[in-house]
This record gives C-alpha cells, sequence and structure tokens, in this order.
C-alpha cells in the first residue's frame, strides 16, 4: 500500500479522499489555494502545500505546481479525486513520469474518454447500441446542413470533447449555422479543440450510470434530477427491469475488458421513453455519486481505488437491492436572481444527522464561499427499504439545513421531491 498520497483537488472529494487514507493508516497532503487556507480538507490533512492564489490556473490546475508539490513532500501516489485534472491524461503522464502513482486511468484510458467520437466508436465495435449521429466531426454549418436533415430533427450539437457541457439543441432548420457557431465559440472559450459533432435528440430520456470496479459492474445509479445540465437528485437502485439491468451491466463490463480497465469505471447509458438503452459516456473520474454504491454495497470505493491501485484486492461487495438510495446536490444559488452564485461568509451553519442519513460536505462557519470556485455545498444521501422513504428522510435533512445568510437551492430540491413524477419508472424531470 502507498505511503503518502497527494490529494490534488479540493472540497468535498479532497475530503473525502484524506479520511479514507487516515482509516487506510496512508498519509495525506493537501495543496491548497492561499483562499482555501482555512479549508476543512487542509486543516485535517497530514501535511499541507500553498500552490498560490485563488485563480484555478494559478493552483489547482497548475500541473508543475502540483507536481513539486508531491515531490517536495515525498509523496509516492496523487489521487486526482473528480473534476479538476482528474480527467486529464497529460497529467496523468507527467505525474507517471515524476515516478509517482496516478490513482486513476492511465493516459491511454483517459485519451480515450476525453473523446466522445471515439468512445462512440469503441461501443459500436462492441456492438453497444449508441444514439445515431455523426460518426466524424462537424467542421462547420454548410457540413452541418446534409447531416442534419439526414438524421431529422431535432439534433443536438456537442463538442467532440467529453469534459465539456456546452450542447446546443437545433430544432429547425434555419437555426443550423448560429447553434453550430455558438456551440463552437463556447468549446473555444475552454481552451479545447473546436470539433463537434451531431447527435439526434431523444426527448425524455433518463441516464443511468453503471459503476465497474476491476472490470466488474457493482451498483447503478439514476437521475432523478438535472438543471442546466448538472445531476442535482439521483437515485440507486435506477428503475430497471431485470433484462435491461443485466444487458447495461453485461455491455459495462466488454467494455472495461476491452479496454483492460483495472480501476473504477463509470458508464453512462441513455433510457428512452421506450426503454430503449444507448450508450452515451465513459469516465474514469471518481463519481461524486459513489457513496450511494457505498450505502447499498458497504463497500468503501475510494479505499477500493487506492488498493487497486497499489495492486491489491478491491474487496469488491455486491449491491443490496432490498435497499434504495437517494442523494441531493445542494448548491450555493440564489433562485431569486436565476441561480446567480449566492457568494459571501457562511456565518452560521447546521448541517442535518440522525439515522439513515449521510452528510459530505466541507463547509464549516466562518467558511468564505468564492464564486470562482464550484458552488457544491452538500451532498446529502438518504436511504430506505424504498424511495418514498428515501425521500422522507432527505426532506427531513433539508429542513434542518441551515447556512445563514447563504441562498441555496434546497426549494427547487424540495419542489421536485414533491412531484408526482420523480422517481417514477420510465420519468425524468429536468429544466
Amino acid at each position: 500500500m502507498f505511503r503518502k498520497v497527494l490529494v490534488a483537488c479540493r472540497g468535498i472529494p479532497a475530503l473525502r479522499i484524506v479520511r479514507t487514507c487516515r482509516e487506510l493508516g496512508i498519509r495525506s497532503v493537501v495543496p491548497y489555494s492561499e483562499a482555501d487556507r482555512t479549508a476543512l480538507p487542509v486543516l485535517l490533512a497530514d501535511e499541507t502545500v500553498c500552490i498560490g492564489p485563488a485563480p484555478l490556473r494559478d493552483s489547482y490546475l497548475n500541473v508543475s505546481r502540483l507536481l513539486a508539490a508531491a515531490e517536495v513532500t515525498g509523496c509516492d501516489a496523487l489521487h486526482p479525486g473528480w473534476g479538476f485534472l482528474g480527467a486529464d491524461p497529460e497529467f496523468a503522464d507527467a505525474t507517471i513520469s515524476s515516478g509517482i502513482a496516478f490513482i486513476g486511468p492511465g493516459p491511454d484510458a483517459l485519451r480515450l474518454f476525453a473523446d466522445r467520437l471515439a468512445q462512440r466508436r469503441l461501443a459500436r465495435e462492441l456492438k453497444i447500441p449508441v444514439v445515431p449521429g455523426t460518426e466524424e466531426p462537424v467542421s462547420s454549418p454548410a457540413e452541418a446542413v446534409p447531416a442534419v436533415l439526414k438524421l431529422g430533427l431535432p439534433v443536438v450539437v456537442r463538442p467532440v470533447a467529453s469534459n465539456l457541457h456546452c450542447s446546443r439543441l437545433i430544432n429547425k432548420e434555419k437555426d443550423i449555422e448560429y447553434q453550430v457557431r455558438m456551440c463552437q465559440a463556447e468549446v473555444r472559450a475552454h481552451n479545447a479543440t473546436e470539433q463537434v459533432y451531431l447527435e439526434r435528440y431523444l426527448p425524455r430520456t433518463r441516464p443511468v450510470d453503471v459503476l465497474v470496479i476491476f472490470s466488474q459492474p457493482v451498483a447503478e445509479w439514476e437521475v432523478g434530477f438535472y438543471h442546466r445540465e448538472q445531476d442535482l437528485l439521483v437515485f440507486s437502485p435506477a428503475n430497471l427491469s431485470g433484462n435491461l439491468r443485466s444487458r447495461l451491466y453485461r455491455w459495462s463490463r466488454l467494455l472495461a475488458e476491452q479496454l483492460q480497465f483495472q480501476g473504477v469505471l463509470v458508464v453512462r447509458f441513455l433510457i428512452d421513453e421506450d426503454n430503449t438503452p444507448y450508450f452515451l459516456q465513459l469516465s474514469g473520474e471518481l463519481s461524486p455519486w459513489h457513496p450511494l454504491a457505498e450505502i447499498i454495497t458497504g463497500m468503501d470505493i475510494v479505499a477500493g481505488q487506492l488498493k487497486v491501485a497499489a495492486g491489491e484486492n478491491a474487496g469488491i461487495v455486491p449491491a443490496d437491492q432490498g435497499i434504495r438510495a437517494l442523494a441531493a446536490g445542494i448548491r450555493a444559488e440564489d433562485p431569486g436572481a436565476d441561480f446567480e452564485p449566492s457568494t459571501g461568509i457562511v456565518s452560521e451553519l447546521l448541517l442535518p444527522g440522525g439515522p439513515h442519513l449521510r452528510v459530505e460536505s466541507y463547509i464549516y462557519p466562518g467558511y468564505e464561499i468564492l464564486g470562482e470556485y464550484d458552488l457544491l455545498l452538500v451532498n446529502l444521501f438518504s436511504w430506505g427499504a424504498d424511495l418514498e422513504t428515501a425521500v422522507r428522510r432527505l426532506l427531513r435533512g433539508f429542513a434542518e439545513l441551515n447556512f445563514g445568510s447563504i441562498r441555496t437551492n434546497i426549494e427547487l430540491l424540495s419542489t421536485v421531491l414533491h412531484h408526482p413524477h420523480f422517481g417514477q419508472p420510465g420519468r425524468s424531470i429536468f429544466f
């Protein structure tokens, strides 16, 4: 097992990794920006290193500073968490070249994960259905026109780069040029290649993720509500028939085996209103919803990642289908101002407790919420014998939460949980 791990992220994932390292007897090193000097992961880590000012490019996205922190503190492994550089193949390559183990997919796998079209090609080779779309990038609006007409309206313009979420919906032929150019412009703004491609738009689909560890599917969850391309309410197990679950698990295992993938893999599928499944995307990053799998299996997924990377047995446990688990992402957003960031000092804080609730949060009284970082405050999990029980327990948790003057999306989440369609088979709610 590793001796010392650099935790190359911040917030909830950083705190999660620090805690698991402590349980396993591994020393944790947390690099932090000047703005995060008093953040909870920094306070709880065994060692800390300031890596620069608040802007991400000068701190958490600065590869040379992160690797310097790992080398100076004598780390033999690095865990990227999720987000930030966790999906960057060049970062993984640089980490390994520095003689430091990278807790996650290798550079070659990350290059595949970064390319939606490459993933679609792999799925087709394995006879796994994908959403109808173009097989090559669309370089211009003029090139898009015949492809759109062939697919049939409406269609979605998506960036080839899988870490970007700036898709555009084309409902009318006259909108093709504008929407393609807008998608390309948004991709350029993220300093990525402006390649885009087209997919047929499937209305009323529901995303289902399958978690694979060491080529073995262990659990799945369904997105019950997403808002502005953010998954906010997720439950496990998904509403799937036994036959459909078996197909998704078989395809996920095929993908993992084809890639000879030995870590933690998340395979996302789309299920349409006729219960027809389509492969959508692969990710080797630790999902923020992994505690759902931990609740229904009793596993520690982060410990499993560390053990697999160290060449040890991950201790895989099958899911208990008799437990229903539910998760909510609570964000510092002001619903009265079109969900603009709600920033400032957390003057008072009350986090929920009691049976059948799990709180993942790095917030504490006096913490300052900054607009330039992720606005996620809490991931709150509940569980019970059925989804209705899990919903009641999550609402109990909402009632106990208090962030003082910081506005959140709790009212929106509560409204969705009371919606008659929430969690119903074949239903997904989004705005």
